[in-house]
This record gives structure tokens, sequence and C-alpha cells, in this order.
């Protein structure tokens, strides 16, 4: 029965985590922060998720709203909330379509994605001992025990997963989680107000809601030419019009989707800003934005440069544009631009 799994010499030092965890229920004690930690703001005044395309203008819009003196904005896109293998897959295979085998399968791909793959950015940012304190403790709430499978010459080490028939127990487990690492990193640099860029949180805007209904989720929003424009010259994008088409228009179609079904405009919490009006704007544009988050107004400088947000009309033919917007129209008169 040899799985996806750990090799017994590489999973040996979790072993005896996982037995003192084994069959304890949901416990947070572990969630208080040492008092050496605990320096600068003790209170997370908002939490700030910002959403778009990509190509939109999120990474700068992060870069800027984190020189504010209150605002902690994360340097990278974390990760592990929505990306393949983090908190929004465990979800799905611990609560929406639990079996012994999918969980363990699950729980070796997060564990391997927090201590490998993102784990030298994460370590830039958070101390070593807090970071896998804490992911190791959050880990030790998702399984009931751990037994050591022998195939052939080889041993695997598995996990047998909680099953979480309540996602509301899940869900406050993976807040929890993500509160402790956000918030420390922020307390750490001095800051009241945390703030994490991945543009496809635009799709997962009801998950990031059920982590933290009181997030404030900001939609930074750019004519889908000039999307489409920049996207032709990116090396990990396809590389023709078509191509590129191909890759976009799924994403807006499911953009416009989640709106409808959720009604998120409606949502107070909810805000979306144009880049074009970032570029022509920004003392204004951004001032608004840190009222509406509840942060003083500072002034903003190094923003965002209008020729190269509207490089699009300069640098797509006629015949470009038409076939954009023959398949992207629909989307483009939704986030409110001219055809």
């Amino acid at each position: 029965m040899a799985m996806e799994g750990e090799s017994k010499t590489s999973a040996r030092r979790a072993f005896s985590l996982r037995i003192a965890g084994a069959g304890k229920g949901p416990h947070f004690g572990w969630l208080k922060f040492p008092k050496s930690q605990a320096q600068g703001p003790r209170t997370i005044r908002a939490r700030v998720f910002i959403a778009g395309t990509g190509r939109s203008g999120t990474t700068r819009l992060a870069q800027v709203l984190g020189s504010h003196p209150e605002v902690f904005a994360w340097p990278f896109e974390t990760r592990f909330l929505i990306d393949p293998d983090g908190l929004a897959d465990l979800v799905h295979w611990l609560h929406e379509r639990f079996d012994y085998f999918h969980a363990n399968a699950a729980i070796h791909r997060f564990r391997d994605l927090m201590f490998c793959s993102i784990l030298k950015p994460m370590l830039r940012v958070l101390p070593e001992e807090q970071y896998r304190e804490t992911v190791e403790e959050f880990l030790d709430q998702l399984i009931a025990c751990t037994f050591e499978e022998p195939a052939g010459k080889k041993v695997f080490f598995r996990y047998v997963a909680r099953y979480f028939e309540d996602r509301k127990e899940l869900i406050a487990l993976m807040r929890r989680l993500v509160d402790r690492l956000f918030s420390l990193a922020a307390w750490q640099n001095g800051k009241s107000v945390w703030c994490e860029k991945t543009p496809f949180n635009l799709l997962a805007i009801p998950f990031l809601w059920e982590l933290f209904p009181e997030a404030r989720i900001v939609h930074i929003k750019r004519d889908p030419r000039g999307v489409v424009e920049s996207l032709l010259r990116q090396p990990w994008a396809p590389s023709d019009l078509e191509g590129v088409l191909a890759f976009i228009e799924p994403v807006y179609r499911r953009w416009l989707q989640t709106k409808q079904q959720h009604a998120i405009e409606q949502n107070a919490n909810y805000r979306e800003i144009a880049l074009e009006q970032v570029a022509q704007d920004p003392q204004g544009t951004l001032d608004e934005l840190t009222a509406w988050l509840g942060i003083a107004p500072t002034d903003w400088s190094g923003t965002f440069e209008p020729r190269q947000v509207n490089r699009w009309q300069t640098q797509l033919d006629a015949q470009a544009r038409r076939r954009c917007e023959e398949r992207l129209g629909r989307y483009i008169e939704a986030m409110g631009y001219p055809l």
C-alpha cells in the first residue's frame, strides 16, 4: 500500500510530536505569543487582502500600502492560503472530500509546502523557532495518529488525519494559524495592520472571508486590454495573443461568476479601485483607500506611471484590440471600461 509520503528517515523527527497529539481535541494555548515577541502594537487593527488578475497592479499597490507607517505588507506572495497544497486544498480533503488516502497525501503536501517550498522566504520575515512551532502545532491539530508502513525495503510515515465534519472547526484552526504568523510579522515591524497580496485572491474571496469575515479585500482592476498587452511580455505566460486570451479569459469568467453568486459588491468590506485612477490621481485615490481601511492619511510617493499603465493603447494594433474585445468585451464592460 505504498503511497505518496515521507520516508522513515525524513519524517521520524516529527513522530513523537504526532503521537503526543494523538486523540486530543482542538487546543489553542499555543496561539499565545511569548512575552519576548509581544513588542510594538498589541492589537491588529485591520486585515487586508489585495486581489487582481495579475498584471493589474497588485504588487505595486502592496508596496505602496506597505510604505504606510501602520501597514505591514508581505514582501512576497505567501503561497499557503489559496495556492496548490495550501489551506484551501486542506479544507477540500479534510472536510469536503475526506478519505484516509487523500487526507494523508494532503497533509504531507502541506507540510512540504511549509517546510520546504516556502521556508526560506518565510524565514526572511519570521523567527525560525516561532514559525516552525506554529506550523507544527497547527499540523498536530489535524492528525489523529501516525504510523509507519513497511513497503519492501522502504518504510513510509503515514498520517491518519482527523475528519472535520464541522467545517467551522477546521476554519477556526486555519484562521488562528494565519493570524498568528501574519500578526507576528506585523508586530515585529511595529505595525498594526497586515496586508497580503496574491492576485488570485480574486477567485478565493468567499474562502478568505470564511477565514476572516472582517478582512478588507481590495480588488485593483485594470482594463483587460492592458492586462493582455502586459501578459504578452511575460516569460511565464503564452507569447501569442490567442494563447494569452485562452490564459486570461477563464480568470475573468470565474471572477464575474464569483462576484455575482456571492453578492461580493454588497459587502462593505470589499472595494474595487482602478489602476488607471491610481496612476492619474495617486494621492486622492490612496487617501480614499486608507480612509476606508480606517488608517491615517499619509503622503504617497513613487506610485504608478500613467504611460506604462496605458501602454496597450499604443502597443496593441487595431486587429489585436478587436480580437481582445471579441473575447473579453463582456468583462471590459463589467469592470466599467468603455469598448
